[in-house]
This record gives structure tokens, C-alpha cells and sequence, in this order.
């Protein structure tokens, strides 16, 4: 990668969007009507929530160690790389931040820790020391 700067929350926010747009929504129209048949069968199916929901993150995780963006990512010229090589991080890590997403954005006050640190970084990078970098044209 030539020259990147760390990569603004709002694009970081509108990358996701477009992921869960491009990746989530036709996994789950998918198991809720042609699957499970209706959207009631499928909000009590927890089984079939948990399964969409880890399926999610391992196409992402896929989409981050194989080019180091996903969709979303890739609209916005972003890429998940590690913090001290400057390289893309193994499935694994991918995963384990896919995890730690999970973890931290479901406690609501700790999905705000980006907008008081200097370095603007999530917890789930600090955790896998990763970083969100935007390549400049």
C-alpha cells in the first residue's frame, strides 16, 4: 500500500452498512422466506438468528484475510491490516474481532469508545492490533 491515513468513523460506519446491505440482508430474506417460509417462524427460530449471524462473520472474515477488505470496505478505498506490519491479518484474527464486535457493540456504552480516544480506534482493534487504514489516491 503506498501512502494511508487511519480511517474516519463515519466511513468506517458507512462501510459496514453497505456490508450488511450487500452481505446480511440476502442471508437473511434467504432463511426467513424461502428457508423457514415466514417471519415468524424465523424470529423464534434463535438457532437460525445465531447461525445467520456467525455465517455473516465468517464471510467477512473471509473477505478480510483474503484482500483485507470486504465490500463495504472496498466502496471507501479501506483496509484492515495489522497495526505494526502493515499487512492483512490472518482468518483467525478476522474472526476473533468479528467476536469482539459482537462482545463490545452489544454492551452500547463501550461502542462509543472510538469518539473519545485520540487514535479513534474500537476495542476489537486495540484487541487484535488491528487497524482501519484509508488509502489516499
Amino acid at each position: 500500500m503506498s501512502k494511508a491515513i487511519l480511517a474516519p468513523i463515519s466511513l468506517r460506519i458507512r462501510a459496514f452498512f453497505i456490508d450488511i446491505f450487500i452481505i446480511a440482508i440476502p442471508l437473511l430474506y434467504t432463511t426467513t422466506y424461502l428457508i423457514l417460509g415466514s417471519k415468524q417462524k424465523f424470529m423464534q427460530d434463535y438457532k437460525a438468528i445465531f447461525l445467520i449471524w456467525l455465517l455473516y462473520g465468517l464471510i467477512t472474515s473471509i473477505f478480510y484475510a483474503k484482500c483485507a477488505q470486504t465490500p463495504g470496505y472496498r466502496a471507501y478505498n479501506l483496509y484492515l491490516l495489522d497495526n505494526k506490519t502493515k499487512s492483512k491479518l490472518s482468518f483467525i484474527r478476522c474472526f476473533i474481532r468479528y467476536f469482539l464486535f459482537i462482545l463490545i457493540n452489544s454492551t452500547f456504552i463501550l461502542a462509543f469508545i472510538p469518539f473519545f480516544r485520540k487514535d479513534r480506534k474500537n476495542l476489537y482493534d486495540i484487541f487484535t492490533n488491528s487497524i482501519v487504514a484509508k488509502k489516499l489516491d
